[in-house]
């Protein structure tokens, strides 16, 4: 079920949210910022065998709603997609400014 999906993906963000601030002094010198420790910790989530029920009383039990999970998800990725243009555009302006203009 994709709902399902998009729910577990909305909670995995925030865990990972949580996680880098709770562990900050310890990822600090990780690369990628120590994603791939969360990952592996994150996969064995009692979460990820939950049917969408589960997850569902799951996620009302965090005092969250399934609206209000999809429309966080929807934001997160949209500000990251933002912030990948705004990256790239600055990069190809950087680019284009440190050509050799000599002749």
């Amino acid at each position: 079920m994709k709902v399902k999906s998009i729910l577990v993906d909305a909670l995995r963000i925030i865990a990972w949210q949580e996680y880098k601030v709770t562990n900050k002094e310890a990822l600090r010198d990780i690369e990628y910022g120590g994603y791939a420790v969360f990952a592996e910790e994150w996969e064995q989530e009692e979460i990820l065998k939950f049917d969408y029920q589960e997850l569902v009383n799951f996620v009302t039990g965090l005092e969250y709603n399934v609206a209000e999970l999809l429309a966080f998800r929807a934001d997160y990725y949209a500000k990251k997609n933002q912030s990948m243009k705004n990256s790239k555009s600055k990069n190809e302006k950087s680019a284009y400014y440190d050509e050799d203009t000599s002749f």
